[in-house]
């Protein structure tokens, strides 16, 4: 079996990835099998391909999206499955983190601490995994009647998360609360906050997001190692799904296509309530 990503051969994992990596090792080790790791970055989807085919692997996971290569792979007819990376309409099967259900709880877990002043942090449009936090986000607000607008919404694309942060944080009407679903997007939330002297729980509400897995490495890096609440998922239960339904793509090729969504939910935190 073939590992897919889009790191160069030079280049670190970084933490997601290599969680990802090491839980689809152990989930092939239990089917007795072993993992070829392919790098995508800085070669041709053609090269991608000739290593796939010279190695002779019985599957593929995908956890890159180049569209060339994904037609490549689909016209080859080698079993793929795509893992945490996926685009509106790819032509494989897809293991992914429940994004909206994510986005949906944190939302909701603010709405019951009695915000309506809720501010979005992060990427808006930058992937399916953003734009599906931010569906479940709104959708929540809306069960409640309530709206997420766009003077709410703050991308970091331009100014980066630190500025944008502080920005967001300074102004006299600043957010209640803030979703800041990905992790290295609620660490600039937090630090921004401490520097303007608001106390968390207090002051603002943030709702973050971690692999269940290094949940406890995080602590460290927050004051006094207190955890705001965070929407949590594993990387153990994606690699054991996506062993599982390539297994399946490979003994029935005619499978419909399917997606299917690692299950997300909200640890409280230890933030001192106000």
């Amino acid at each position: 079996m073939a590992h897919v990503h889009h790191y160069g051969a030079d280049q670190s994992l970084d933490n997601v990835q290599q969680r990802i990596n090491l839980a689809l090792q152990d989930a092939v080790a239990r089917h007795s099998g072993a993992m070829l790791g392919v790098h995508l970055g800085g070669r041709t989807p053609a090269e991608v391909m000739g290593q796939i085919r010279t190695a002779r692997v019985w599957g593929v996971i995908l956890d890159a999206i180049n569209q060339e290569l994904l037609g490549l792979i689909q016209h080859a007819g080698i079993p793929a499955v795509m893992v945490n990376a996926w685009s509106e309409g790819a032509p494989f099967d897809a293991i992914l983190q429940d994004n909206y259900l994510g986005g949906f709880l944190a939302a909701r877990h603010l709405i019951e601490r009695g915000h309506k002043r809720i501010a979005w942090f992060g990427r808006v449009n930058a992937s399916c995994f953003s734009r599906e936090r931010l569906a479940g986000a709104t959708a929540a607000m809306t069960a409640a009647g309530l709206d997420l607008p766009a003077r709410l919404r703050f991308d970091v694309g331009k100014r980066g998360p630190e500025q944008t942060a502080l920005s967001m944080l300074a102004g006299p009407r600043r957010p209640e609360a803030v979703l800041a679903l990905w992790t290295d997007m609620t660490l600039p939330v937090v630090a921004a906050a401490r520097k303007l002297k608001l106390a968390l729980g207090r002051d603002l509400d943030v709702v973050g997001w971690a692999i269940e897995e290094c949940y406890e490495s995080y602590r460290p890096r927050f004051d006094k190692g207190r955890m705001p609440p965070m929407i949590t998922w594993k990387t153990a239960d994606l690699a054991r799904m996506a062993i599982a339904r390539l297994i399946e793509r490979r003994d029935d090729p005619d499978l419909p296509l399917v997606r299917i969504n690692v299950a997300t939910r909200l640890r409280e935190g230890d933030i001192e309530e106000r």
